[in-house]
């Protein structure tokens, strides 16, 4: 047909009649696929309900549910299906005999998995998930029929091999062929154990493997191998720890101890020196987050004191929360102690600035900080509002306000704050020592107390220990020592009459300083040896692991005399 030349009616119809069967055909081809791919969507849905994985990973199920290609929906299925297999803990929490049929069902999800990724691979040859759930599916089932290792070593290791060509930055692949290594570990040579630590320590810095491979590498691994192997992460440190004590290994738990220890007082001033330059940038958001982040997770010792400090003292305002709160009261549990032996503990800005959360805090601790503040007013305020003051609680408050009084020089208001002491708080050397302070200056209704100048005592006794919550604490005096003493390396021997589970390990404090983690000897004894100056001392022992500790005695060594206890009259009762 030439240019210009018009068309007949008859061949217009011919066009457009096979224009409308290309059309038909067309929308025919397209509903057939919509329905192919619907009821292709219906059926993993199916799988998905089934199988019960829907229920255990609903964000999984909800991406799945959006998902259009039914491919990648069959492939989300098929790696929820091998991650589901591998969270082997969950058996734990289940009665023996539903762990023993949800066991029994692993090898069919695994099949079920291992047919959706063949599905989807002919049409995905470039996908590196298709290759890695082949080859996890072959490894888990070799682990668990126990298949001759020669013979099905290329089931899994080809395709996961594959998966790390194809993506070389991808996690589960290379999380897999450790798991491989691991599982046949007494049969690689030097070259394939250097190898797979070297591909462990790169697997570990991902939280998701860390979590499935810690275990089967602590069934190998020397401490040594261990500890050099994890990540610059304290939770990885934490992790370690947690499943050395769930498998009593004590010497390796105190070593993973200190180590997690020195981790997060690194991560405690990166973050307290990320936040001073997010605050001073202008971004107050940003460094509040991190100060709370700092404030919440400091230690209460000397050790993580200043880090506290300042970020309390750099914090911009805002709510802080009950858990916070909870935090801050740790802080003064541990501080005001040291403050009334006038051993360093924080600086008096802290205390003012603590003693402003008063709402979430004990008032009987607010008050003594006000005193550590320097604050006797706001004190006596406290105390004068307070409906319980007469109560145990109020007992270190009133030791504390003596304290502040005779260092004031006011001696009678001093003596009348000590005739408040509960008697619960009269037996300890504390209040001993503030008798004496005042029976010095001449106070007639002290003058009894004059003879505690000589007293010492060479040990103590299980009932001279106080318990708060987990936590065991012990004045130790050494009045034999001159003010003027230089500081004496002494040895003090703790003895414990219980310890539940045996050689379990415990953490000693010595004047508000870790001391660290220690084990008790064959004997229950503990050798301590620390740095003793004149005045009083305060040693606390924890139990990091939740044992039970009773204490016994404790000795102090190179005593050169004993003299009397002589306590002299109590001030009245109230």
């Amino acid at each position: 047909m030439t240019n210009g030349q018009t068309h007949s009616p008859r061949s217009i119809r011919i066009v457009r009649v096979a224009i409308g069967a290309m059309v038909a055909l067309l929308a025919v081809t397209a509903i057939v696929r919509f329905l192919e791919r619907r009821s292709s969507l219906a059926e993993v849905t199916h799988h998905w309900t089934e199988s019960g994985i829907a229920a255990r990973h609903p964000k999984a199920f909800a991406t799945a549910q959006r998902a259009s290609d039914p491919r990648r929906a069959r492939l989300g299925l098929a790696r929820a299906l091998l991650a589901d297999s591998l969270d082997v803990a969950r058996l734990s929490d289940l009665a023996p005999d539903q762990a023993l049929l949800e066991a029994g069902r692993i090898e069919g999800r695994l099949s079920l998995a291992a047919s959706l990724a063949r599905s989807v691979g002919n049409d995905e040859p470039s996908s590196w998930e298709v290759p890695t759930v082949i080859g996890g599916v072959a490894l888990l089932e070799q682990l668990i029929n126990g298949l001759d290792e020669g013979r099905a070593a290329s089931s899994w290791e080809q395709p996961l091999q594959r998966a790390r060509e194809l993506s070389p930055t991808a996690v589960e692949p290379v999380r897999f062929l450790v798991a491989s290594s691991l599982s046949r570990w007494h049969t690689l040579s030097d070259e394939e154990r250097k190898e797979t630590q070297l591909l462990l320590q790169r697997s570990l810095e991902d939280a998701g493997s860390l979590l499935l491979l810690l275990p089967g590498w602590m069934a190998i691994a020397s401490p040594e191998q261990l500890f050099s192997s994890l990540p610059d992460s304290s939770n990885a440190w934490a992790q370690v720890n947690s499943e050395l004590v769930r498998q009593g290994r004590w010497e390796a738990y105190c070593q993973g101890r200190e180590g997690w220890r020195d981790r997060v007082g690194v991560e405690l001033n990166e973050a307290l020196a990320e936040a001073d330059a997010r605050r001073i940038g202008g971004d107050v958001a940003g460094a509040r987050r991190l100060y709370l982040q700092v404030l919440s997770t400091a230690t209460p010792s000397l050790d993580q004191a200043a880090l506290f400090s300042q970020a309390l003292a750099n914090m911009p305002p805002g709510p802080i929360g009950d858990r916070l709160g909870s935090s801050f009261q740790a802080w003064l549990d541990w501080a005001l102690p040291l403050w009334i032996l006038d051993r360093p503990s924080l600086p008096t800005a802290t205390y003012q600035r603590l003693a402003s959360f008063s709402a979430f805090l004990e008032p009987a601790s607010v008050a003594v900080a006000e005193l550590a503040a320097g604050d006797l007013e706001r004190a006596t305020n406290l105390e004068l509002r307070s409906d319980e003051s007469w109560s145990e609680e109020w007992g270190l408050y009133y030791l504390a306000k003596t304290h502040f009084l005779v260092a004031l020089g006011r001696h009678k208001d001093a003596v009348n704050a000590l005739d408040k002491v509960h008697r619960n708080h009269r037996q300890g050397p504390v209040y001993r020592r503030l008798r004496r302070a005042l029976g010095f200056t001449g106070v007639p209704e002290m003058k009894g107390t004059q003879n505690l100048q000589s007293w010492s005592q060479p040990s103590w006794s299980s009932t001279d220990w106080v318990w708060h919550g987990a936590e065991l604490s012990l004045i130790v005096d050494d009045p034999v020592m001159d003010d003027d003493a230089e500081p004496t390396p002494r040895k003090i021997e703790i003895h414990l009459d219980e310890l539940r589970p045996e050689r379990a390990p415990i953490e000693i404090q010595w004047d508000g300083r870790s001391q660290g983690c220690w084990l008790v000897g064959d004997q229950g004894t503990l050798p301590l040896e620390v740095s003793l100056t004149p005045g009083l001392h305060r040693l606390v022992v924890t139990a990091p692991t939740r044992a039970q500790v009773k204490p016994g005695t404790v000795r102090l060594g190179g005593y050169r005399r004993i003299s009397p206890d002589v306590s002299g009259p109590a001030p009245s009762k109230r």
